[in-house]
This record gives structure tokens, sequence and C-alpha cells, in this order.
């Protein structure tokens, strides 16, 4: 279906087309500044999270219902 969302604009660190782009920014990056947009990026477009292995065993096991 697609996404919603503009990635080449959205994302923390840009799209990177090829291994060497990915390592080159790797190299490069200021990582206070990277933090702080993957921290900003997941405030917007996650409303929910972090405890999926904990939810699954407890409704495996029978906890969760």
């Amino acid at each position: 279906r697609g996404l919603y969302i503009d990635l080449r604009k959205e994302m923390p660190s840009g799209i990177k087309r090829n291994e060497n782009e990915v390592i080159d920014h790797i190299k490069n990056m200021n990582y206070r500044n990277e933090c702080n947009k993957t921290r900003e990026f997941k405030e917007k477009y996650t409303n929910i999270g972090g405890h999926a292995t904990e939810l699954c065993v407890e409704y495996i096991f029978g906890k969760g219902r």
C-alpha cells in the first residue's frame, strides 16, 4: 500500500542508497544530533511500544488473558 510519509524528508538520517553511503554517514555524523533527530522521529510516529516480547510471553503463557 505504500507509506503515508515521505521517508526522504522524515527519516532522521535520510535515505542511503548503498553500503558506501551508510558507512560514510556513520563515519562523519554528529552523534548527538543524530540521537536527537531519532528521538524526535520516534516521538512523532510511535504512540505505543517498547514491551513487545513481554506482552507476547504473557499472552502465550496465559497471563495476558
